[in-house]
């Protein structure tokens, strides 16, 4: 059985921004996702929360357009998994 939890979007921008602290870890929690051993819920909001933090830090129009496609694309094979708010809510509780 895979392990579920919550991702925030913060970690999800160091999938793209080269030289964040912790960006090692970051990626290694990506290579976990991809090779299913993972299962990550994120926030509703997450793909605009990570595409306004690449922008506001100045990041290329077309490398915020080339992670928002990246994102989508993870939503929609199954990589990513987006839940509302109020059950991260809940989970953060625990």
């Amino acid at each position: 059985m895979r392990n579920i939890f919550a991702v925030d979007s913060s970690v999800i921008v160091k999938w793209f921004k080269k030289g964040e602290e912790h960006e090692a870890e970051a990626l290694r929690l990506q290579h976990a996702i991809l090779s299913l051993n993972l299962t990550p819920l994120t926030s509703e909001l997450a793909s605009l929360e990570v595409t306004r933090a690449l922008l506001k830090v100045g990041y290329e129009t077309r490398k915020v357009e080339e992670a928002y496609k990246t994102l989508s694309e993870m939503y929609s094979l199954g990589f990513l998994t987006t839940t509302p708010l109020s059950t991260l809510k809940d989970a953060a509780k625990a």
